[in-house]
């Protein structure tokens, strides 16, 4: 399996020529500097990953970027399977700490399904894969559907969602535009509904900051703005020239230790807008533990 990087179409991975199947996420706006102002031409970008007589798994779309994927397709002679139209999840249980559904794919229903990744996202993201598995493994790949239950099961994501320490409460998530903290809203108002949040927030400077702090204080009590070591960062003065209200600290320890401050019995503290602030934090964190 490779992963591509921003886009798909003028990416390093296309050195590929031939790839048995090309599996497409959630496309929304993001890095628009690059791919394109336009959903359709992200997904444009996006669909460069689709050679000839591929299959295609995509989750659901909106109709602009179904409209492209479909081309594509069609210009490739490629299949194309799009959740909820072409495979669909049934049964959907979540819990504290799983959650259960059962995927109806052409000619296989793989029922119960367990997925330990925290996140409504993350059963769609598991049924891209489970779906994919079951693709390869009707082209002659040795896939038990025992073998895809297992690999579903312990999938583990670094910085997706994760829960670092319980005293206190802390979680990280890696979220970096508006659609991922809409999904981020969603799983701490789901599995942490009584908690009051403290957001540690940081971003890179070419993302959409008004928006995405619009969206992390329609949840958090407290709303924390500090910065990171890599160079792409946003500066301070960007997020003090929009915003009047939270609070600012030049960096990550001192905001840590704001957030513990503000800090209460059923407190959450949660990290969120950079891969970049994820990974320092991890680090900072680690560090602290070991004093």
């Amino acid at each position: 399996m490779v992963e591509a990087g921003l886009g798909g179409r003028l990416d390093a991975t296309n050195i590929l020529s031939s790839p048995k199947l090309c599996v497409i996420t959630s496309v929304d706006y993001d890095h628009t500097h690059i791919l394109g102002k336009s959903l359709a031409k992200i997904a444009y970008e996006k669909a460069g990953i689709i050679k000839k007589n591929s299959s295609v798994i995509s989750a659901v779309q909106s109709e602009e970027v179904e409209s492209v994927l479909r081309e594509k397709c069609a210009a490739t002679h490629s299949s194309l399977f799009i959740l909820g139209k072409d495979f669909f999840i049934k049964n959907l249980r979540q819990t504290k700490h799983s959650s259960f559904f059962d995927l109806h794919t052409p000619g296989k229903k793989i029922r119960k399904l367990e997925v330990r990744l925290l996140g409504l996202h993350q059963v769609f993201n598991a049924s891209l894969a489970v779906f994919g598995s079951v693709i390869l493994s009707g082209q002659g790949y040795s896939l038990s559907e025992r073998e895809i239950r297992k690999g579903i099961k312990e999938a583990r994501l670094e910085g997706r969602f994760e829960i670092v320490s319980k005293d206190p409460f802390i979680v990280v998530d890696v979220a970096h535009n508006v659609s991922s903290l809409k999904i981020v809203k969603e799983a701490v108002t789901f599995y942490f509904p009584a908690k009051e949040v403290i957001t540690i927030f940081a971003c890179s400077q070419d993302k959409d900051v008004k928006s995405m702090v619009e969206i992390i204080g329609s949840f958090s009590k407290h709303i924390i703005f500090t910065t990171f070591s890599n160079p792409r960062r946003a500066e301070l003065k960007k997020f003090k020239e929009i915003f009047s209200d939270g609070y600012t600290c030049e960096n990550l320890k001192d905001a840590l230790k704001l957030a513990r401050s503000l800090y209460k019995r059923k407190s959450l503290i949660l990290v969120v807008g950079s891969t970049f602030l994820v990974a320092d934090f991890k680090r900072l964190f680690r560090k602290l533990q070991l004093c």
